[in-house]
């Protein structure tokens, strides 16, 4: 009688496995999660900063006007 090799060698081993494939799919999320936010707020502060840069030029181009 020929013997196959067992396929479930060792459940705890296997069950680490599928611990560590899981906590590293939660790290991928999270990361993903992170470069969406950063990427739906990064383009507004970009936008922010130039209208606060263009107040400033509007009011040093009064100023200079007006002085």
């Amino acid at each position: 009688m020929t013997t196959a090799a067992s396929p479930h060698l060792d459940i705890g081993e296997q069950l680490a496995h599928i611990d560590r494939v899981q906590a590293e799919i939660h790290r991928t999320q999270a990361e993903l999660a992170a470069v969406k936010l950063e990427t739906r707020f990064f383009p507004v502060l970009g936008q922010a900063t130039l209208a606060a840069l263009a107040l400033m030029a509007t009011g040093a181009f009064i100023a200079s006007c007006l002085g």
